[in-house]
Order: C-alpha cells, then structure tokens, then sequence
C-alpha cells in the first residue's frame, strides 16, 4: 500500500505599475537566495521544522517555476497584478505558524 502525502497550494499577487510599452522583469528571490525559487519557511520557538516550497508562476506541482529570472511583462501604464502560487510538498509538520521572507526584484 502507498501512501501520498497531499500538497498544498497558496495563492497571492503582487503588482507593478509601468509605462505603456515599456518591458519589465519581476524576479522572486526566497531568503535562502535559491535562484529556482525553492525556499524553506521556518516555524517559530523552538520548532526546528522547515518547510519545503516552491514558487510558481501558474498553478499546480507541475505549474511554472517561478526564479530570480522571473516573468516579462510589458507596461500598460496601469497597476498589473502578477499572481504568485506557492506549493507545500507535505503538511507532515508540526502545527506552527511557518514564515519565510521573499524579495521582489522589479527590473525595466
């Protein structure tokens, strides 16, 4: 009998207002600075869990990664939001609340 752990997906956005025409780059960089966005969120105390995740571009385990390279857009003079999927592997932790911190790096 084989057992599957489920996965877990979370959904945010973030924006970027930028001249018509213009092409920008937005890059996610987890604390960890793994450039294929694979990051680790840390529990609080003195929980020693570390939870695996993987920044996405679209949805699902087989969904975009998303890197420090990240996604071209071009500027339409108005906010464009960007939807950032993150996917948990396993909730196999201890119950916590786990955080990590993610830098947002806007190139044009």
């Amino acid at each position: 009998m084989t057992s599957h752990a489920p996965t877990y997906s979370f959904i945010t956005t973030t924006g970027c207002t930028c001249t018509t025409n213009t092409p920008y780059t937005i890059g996610l960089t987890p604390s960890n600075v793994n450039q294929a966005g694979s990051g680790v969120m840390s529990g609080t105390g003195s929980n020693n869990d570390k939870v695996p995740y993987q920044l996405r571009s679209t949805s699902g385990l087989s969904g975009t990664k998303w890197n420090s390279d990240g996604v071209t857009r071009t500027g339409s003079g108005a906010e464009q939001l960007e939807s950032v999927y993150v996917t948990v592997p396993s909730a196999d932790f201890k119950r916590d609340n786990y955080s990590d911190t993610v830098t947002i790096k806007v190139s044009y």
